[in-house]
């Protein structure tokens, strides 16, 4: 459990576990220069993981209304079951989703976050640095200049709101109901853009 793997940590030793695990009763704190090693599936039930040390995941890592603030790579895919954040540098070697296939979840990126293939949850929230290769989550909020970026298409169905962000997109960009941009910048590699709604203020700038 949990209180288990912290007392290994604390007595100064790395955690390696075969098999799924699932947070229980307490969030997870790493230490710095330790990493806990879960060969399998991670379901972080609530709990958060934090500190200055590694969660290093082979399989998927469930969130569920917490948050991950802890260096943190996982082999497959992030699931969100509930509104989570990122308050740390988490690399993601699959999709980022929601259960179900579902888009009904908010996730905040506070810090940074590295996906190698899709986003795809309710609401994508980017207050420090995101990027995927594809994106195709209903709303996304961009409030940071560190950057979205996106290197294929993305598409934000409900709505894509820049407010002192910037956001970059190699492919296609569709935004089909509102593109609504203030003292921000969209910079695109071409020109493929279609939008329903622009609202664009004069200290914003297109980029294609």
């Amino acid at each position: 459990n949990t209180g288990e793997i912290g007392k290994a940590l604390s007595d100064d030793h790395d955690v390696n576990i075969q098999g799924n695990w699932t947070a229980i009763n307490d969030d997870l704190y790493i230490p710095e220069g330790r990493i806990v090693k879960v060969n399998g599936n991670v379901n972080l039930a609530g709990y958060d993981v934090y500190g200055e040390g590694v969660l290093w995941v082979t399989g998927n890592v469930t969130v569920n209304a917490n948050n991950i603030r802890a260096l943190t790579h996982v082999g497959g895919d992030l699931i969100l079951a509930g509104n989570s954040s990122i308050e740390a540098l988490v690399q993601v070697d699959g999709n980022v989703k929601e259960t179900g296939d579902t888009t009904t979840h908010t996730l905040t990126v506070e810090d940074d976050l590295h996906v190698n293939k899709d986003i795809k949850v309710g609401t994508l929230t980017v207050n420090g640095h995101a990027e995927a290769e594809t994106c195709n989550t209903p709303t996304v909020n961009v409030n940071s200049k560190n950057t979205l970026i996106v290197y294929g298409d993305m598409v934000a169905t409900t709505a894509l709101n820049l407010t002192n962000g910037r956001l970059e997109v190699g492919g296609s960009l569709n935004a089909p109901t509102a593109l609504t941009m203030v003292k921000s910048a969209l910079v695109m590699d071409n020109t493929a853009l279609t939008v329903g709604t622009l609202g664009v203020d004069v200290d914003s700038t297109i980029e294609a």
